[in-house]
């Protein structure tokens, strides 16, 4: 296997090396009956190194020092995002760690055994089971409700009170501890999961916890490090409009000469439409009196698009579409790229609202799914995004999806973009919104993963979510690597989308207005590589089972 990077070779020579001295070490403290040495380490060390130490640090670095240099800081903030599903585990030792402070009651050893148990009885449980059956209800076209949610607290609560039953936590030293742990979880589910009324949905798909304030706040504490580590831009597409038919005249006399014929072709098309009325009403005519509706809509919007100038740009307080490439490992640029100075500058004044859908299985993880909400992210499902888009807020999503993990490499000339998704461009022909391509260079460089894919395909339909998930990056690590080229985040220009009658939206219309779409981006990906410094690359599309690439030249 060719390997381009050092990061990856590192991974597959020096990572083994570096865990298997960890494990040498454990194994011979083990051997040697120095358990509460191995406990201790585990329970301080690595609470305080994964959880206490990047906070304190991104803390002071933002009260005080306001540095995007500062290389220490810069890692932190990046390890705080790219690692928030760690958090709850190492955060969950604290309290077990307080108690034997104060008490002096039990071992090391035990604090960790015990610590572990809420995680496994009582975390565990809740998370995998709410990802799985969010999973079943969503391919069987179903709300995720109030009922779901209850029946799910409940049933991990009574895995937990058979565990309590047992004899192996009756010995434990720090019982108290544990259930007021246990409680505080499931208060803590109750009160975050569940939606705000019983026939409500739940913030998922409402953005009831958006916090707009942390957003704002955090901006010196992680988003600057972060986007000087790197190296992220934002840019708008600036490709030239089409020449419009010229008649000798200036530009303003050829779109009032546009904007009439239009009109005179919408009017004809109505005037036909009213005829086809005296007819009877056959399925034939039903057919050819919906096309005629749809293409009489159509003019009408490129009437107002010309009249206003607006043809192919975005248009204050429209909500859009806009489809990140590529997924990655881990997408988070979808998000961070709408809290920098750009964005602010460049999208913000013409998209005021805009959210980020993410994967479903984001929002049941602790901490992940709290961060995110509280930035405004929401679930990718239809009922969501249909809702933003029918209260005016743009949307971004990445319509990749998790296929894209497994084809994601770090090395080599080729870029695969997943095009096998069409539910993105159905919901913005049913809700007449406009698709914009967005194109992330470098996306692909800042981590690979693990590479199982029959195991990941399995656990992926299952579960929501390809297991094992290793992402790694920086020297073998769970962090993202500093791109070389920095991430160029390119915005591509507004796809006009036939409009869709009373909700219905055709096949044939998809497929044309999706093969639309990834002809566009293809062209965005073509005219901007070299720019952002990837001029020898290829973008590969892979249309999904059955196998088939094709490779644009």
């Amino acid at each position: 296997m060719k390997l381009g990077k050092p990061a990856s070779a590192f991974f597959l020579v020096g990572t083994p090396a570096i865990y298997g001295s960890i494990l040498a070490w454990i194994t011979h403290q083990v051997r040697s009956g120095r358990h509460e040495t191995v406990a201790w380490a585990l329970c301080h060390l690595l609470t305080s190194v994964m959880v206490l130490f990047p906070v304190v640090v991104v803390l002071l670095n933002g009260f005080f020092f306001r540095s995007t240099t500062n290389r220490v800081a810069q890692l932190c903030a990046v390890h705080i995002c790219w690692n928030a599903h760690t958090f709850t585990m190492m955060v969950m030792v604290w309290p077990f760690l307080l108690y034997k402070a104060q008490s002096g009651v039990g071992t090391y050893g035990e604090v960790l055994y015990d610590a572990a148990c809420v995680d496994i009885f009582v975390v565990a449980p809740v998370v995998i089971a709410t990802g799985y059956v969010k999973g079943v209800v969503s391919k069987r076209r179903r709300r995720f409700g109030w009922r779901h949610r209850a029946g799910l607290g409940l049933s991990c609560l009574f895995v937990f009170g058979c565990y309590l039953a047992g004899t192996s936590f009756a010995r434990a030293a720090t019982l108290e501890v544990a259930l007021a742990c246990a409680a505080s979880f499931y208060l803590y589910t109750v009160g975050s999961y569940l939606p705000q009324n019983p026939q409500g949905d739940g913030p998922e798909i409402t953005g009831a916890r958006e916090w707009p304030a942390l957003r704002a706040w955090l901006k010196p504490f992680l988003w600057d490090p972060i986007y000087a580590y790197m190296g992220l831009t934002v840019v708008l597409d600036e490709a030239p409009r089409p020449r419009r038919p010229s008649d000798g005249g200036d530009g303003a006399t050829d779109a009032a000469a546009t904007v009439a014929s239009l009109g005179a072709a919408e009017a004809s098309v109505r005037d036909a439409l009213r005829h086809l009325g005296d007819l009877e009403a056959t399925g034939e005519v039903r057919r050819l009196g919906d096309a005629l509706a749809a293409a009489a809509g159509d003019l009408r919007r490129c009437g107002e698009a010309t009249k206003d100038g607006a043809g192919g740009e975005l248009r204050r307080g429209e909500a859009v579409v806009l489809g990140f490439h590529t997924h990655g490992i881990i997408p988070f640029n979808a998000g961070l790229m709408t809290y920098g100075d750009a964005w602010a500058r460049l999208v913000s004044p013409t998209l005021p609202r805009c959210i980020v859908a993410t994967d479903a299985f984001t929002h049941v993880v602790p901490w992940m799914r709290d961060l995110g909400q509280w930035l405004g992210a929401r679930e990718c499902t239809r009922e969501c995004i249909g809702k933003a888009l029918d209260d005016g807020v743009s949307v971004i999503l990445v319509p990749g999806g998790q296929a894209e993990i497994f084809s994601t490499r770090s090395w080599g000339d080729d870029v695969t973009v997943f095009r096998g998704h069409r539910g993105f461009v159905q919901l913005a022909l049913r809700h007449r919104a406009r698709l914009v391509p967005v194109f992330s260079f470098g996306e692909w460089e800042i981590m690979d993963n693990v590479h199982l894919p029959r195991v990941q395909r399995v656990t992926r339909r299952w579960f929501g979510f390809p297991v094992p998930f290793w992402p790694y990056g920086l020297l073998g690590l769970p962090l993202p690597r500093k791109p070389p080229k920095g991430i160029t985040v390119v915005i591509g220009r507004p796809i006009e989308l036939p409009l869709a009658k009373d909700g219905r939206v055709d096949d044939d219309a998809v497929r044309r207005c999706h093969a639309k779409y990834f002809d566009a981006l293809h062209d965005l990906f073509e005219r901007h590589k070299a720019a952002a410094g990837y001029p020898k690359h290829a973008i590969v599309f892979d249309d999904g089972p059955p196998k088939h690439k094709k490779k644009q030249q």
